[in-house]
């Protein structure tokens, strides 16, 4: 990366080529923002003309198709309250049909016991089945409470309903779901005594409105007064869905909106988006019914135009810009050549050829005022030799200072890497003896007896038990383990601390016998940490028993004024008087070839510290080690 960007960073024509292309982007961009903003918006007033014309067309084409409906219906009116005769009727629904192809079905049903010798359910009805036109006397179902009869008869007016499907067994019905035209019929002293039903087929409807499609995927969707659909390219929410049904108010509130729009019989136009689709939704209500129209029109086929045209300005746009770079680059790099012949003089005066003049020149503008500066300087440089060679002196000083840093630094990673072979020897090890001990129990597993078998587990368990103190005590000593985690909360009794201690002890220590003397009765407890009091007392004991005679230590717990004072004593060669004032360092041993890492007798006593005790060697006693525990009672 840096290499690709080397030559632009070497030269400075291509570098101010660079910032007038920078200008020329911000202009062009600014521009055909503007251009393409403006464009935009006379495409989608262009779009908005165009669907909005294809709507109305449609909306004037169905309004005209319900338009005859109502003609037709209403010219048979006043015939049929006139003659209200069966056969009379029945001539009248079938020229409805006939006489209208637009007409799918058509019946005259009255009020209960109108005509008395057929009794209680009287309807004449013609239905229009592919090419042919059937007209029967209905047969006996509950007519009196479908939506065709009730809707007219309450409201006393002519009207339409909703689109349903009139399927009724055993009778004559439409195979389409169908919307009714119907009104109420009186006689003469102006009493209800029926209702004249003509149906209009919503599939034909349907054809009739998604015919008109000003867009390749743009459709036409028709709803009625509750938002369920009437018309939709999608069959299976017809009639089942509403245009809220699976809408999230607060993922889609633009659909929300729509639906609001369109129930409340209202025109206009929304921009929505439709199945992860951003689309154009135009409006508007069918006339004489709470029914709207909407035509869906894709974005993506609004602007598909548009975005061509943005595709083929892309490259023009690009050579242009790439011209104008050629073409600045040439310009400067011809103006800027005398920079290039300073240049080259001041890297000769860089290599150390300090008597190479710079000449100076009459030129007034900036790269004249540049030599002559550069000129001025190279005169100075050689006044000030001298005190370059003064500074190179102190240089060489501190250089020498560096290598004794550097020495310092030298010694501390020795000391580090000593510390981490000590380390990796101390655990390698246990390790190595708990692997070999599992390989022995491997490959003579049924030979051997049931007391050896013991005994490898134990001695395993013993280095085990080894490595992970040397791996607490690591842990400890770091500031992840410090008195951040301890929390005196807990009542210890000091004799079962002691005792506990011991027993663990003696599973590294077998051989060596630890003698408990306590003058304090088993139920004497302290408000302490139970787990690092167990760590200083036990250190304590795994180091008498290290490095004593081999045979005894003892164990002394007394009472003090605010303390509990716990001694650990052994036989054995102590500690050298020039040892004592490291002894409580981390990772100081007093000798080297010892088993351990240095960090027992520091913790024990940053342990009794945070405690609130403290750890003390006995240098009176000279037989060997003795410590002093103290312990706060409370």
């Amino acid at each position: 990366m840096k290499r690709a960007f080397r030559p632009i960073r070497q030269s400075l024509s291509l570098k101010l080529s660079l910032w007038v292309l920078l200008y020329a982007v911000v202009l062009f961009s600014v521009c055909l923002c503007a251009i393409f903003i403006r464009s935009r918006r006379v495409v989608k007033d262009a779009a908005i003309e165009r669907a909005s014309s294809v709507l109305n067309t449609i909306a004037l084409r169905v309004n005209g198709y319900m338009s005859e409906i109502e003609t037709a219906s209403n010219n048979f009116v006043w015939l049929a309250e006139q003659n209200m005769q069966p056969d009379s009727l029945m001539g009248y629904t079938r020229r409805v049909v006939e006489l209208n192809p637009h007409v799918n079905g058509c019946s005259i049903t009255t009020e209960p016991y109108y005509f008395e010798h057929f009794g209680r359910y009287f309807s004449v009805y013609t239905v229009r089945h592919r090419d042919s036109v059937q007209t029967v006397k209905e047969g006996v179902y509950e007519y009196y409470e479908k939506v065709w009869y009730k809707t007219p008869k309450m409201l006393d007016r002519a009207c339409w309903v909703d689109p349903f499907d009139d399927y009724n067994e055993g009778t004559l019905s439409s195979e389409e779901v169908i919307a009714s035209y119907c009104i109420p019929l009186r006689n003469g002293k102006g009493d209800f005594i029926g209702v004249l039903s003509t149906d209009l087929s919503l599939g034909w409807l349907s054809k009739t409105i998604t015919a008109e499609k000003p867009y390749e995927h743009s459709y036409c969707m028709m709803v009625g007064k509750d938002g369920h659909f009437y018309v939709h390219p999608d069959e299976n929410k017809l009639f089942k869905e509403t245009i809220f049904s699976g809408i999230d108010p607060q993922t889609h509130p633009d659909i929300i909106a729509l639906g609001h729009e369109m129930l409340n019989g209202k025109s206009g136009s929304l921009s929505v988006v439709l199945d992860g689709k951003p689309c154009l939704v135009f409006y508007r209500p069918v006339p004489h019914t709470r029914w709207s129209l909407a035509l869906v029109c894709m974005e993506s086929d609004i602007f598909s135009i548009y975005n061509q045209l943005a595709l083929v300005l892309l490259p023009i746009i690009v050579i242009g810009l790439i011209i104008i770079l050629l073409f600045c680059w040439q310009a400067v790099k011809y103006f800027i050549k005398p920079l290039h012949i300073l240049l080259h003089t001041l890297h000769r005066i860089g290599d150390g050829r300090f008597d190479e003049q710079i000449p100076h020149t009459k030129r007034k503008d900036s790269i004249g005022q540049l030599q002559d500066s550069f000129a001025t300087m190279q005169e100075s440089l050689a006044a000030h030799f001298s005190s370059l060679q003064q500074m190179s002196a102190e240089m060489e000083q501190r250089n020498k200072e560096l290598v004794e840093a550097n020495k310092m630094v030298e010694e501390s990673r020795r000391m580090k890497m000593a510390f981490v072979q000590n380390m990796t020897h101390q655990v390698r090890t246990p390790l190595n003896i708990v692997l070999g001990f599992a390989q022995v129990m491997r490959d003579n597993y049924g030979v051997m007896s049931e007391e050896d078998t013991a005994s490898l587990i134990k001695e395993m368990a013993r280095k085990s038990v080894s490595v992970t103190r040397m791996v607490l005590m690591l842990f400890d000593s770091s500031s992840t383990g410090s008195a951040g985690m301890l929390t005196r909360n807990e009542f210890v009794s000091c004799n079962e601390m002691a005792r506990e201690c011991i027993e663990n002890t003696k599973l590294q220590y077998p051989q060596i016998e630890i003698k408990l003397d306590t003058a304090l009765p088993d139920t004497f407890c302290v408000l302490t940490d139970r787990l690092y009091f167990f760590r200083c007392l036990r250190e304590l004991l795994y180091n008498a028993a290290k490095f004593s005679n081999g045979k005894v230590v003892n164990l002394y717990v007394r009472e003090a004024e605010t303390m509990v004072v716990i001694v650990v004593e052994d036989v054995g060669p102590g500690i050298s008087v020039e040892n004592r004032e490291r002894m409580f360092d981390p990772f100081a041993k007093m000798d080297d070839f010892t088993e351990g890492l240095g960090l027992g007798l520091p913790l024990t006593k940053r342990h009794a510290k945070n405690l609130g005790g403290d750890l003390e060697l006995d240098t009176d006693y000279l037989l060997g080690c003795r410590f002093v525990l103290k312990i706060p009672k409370e």
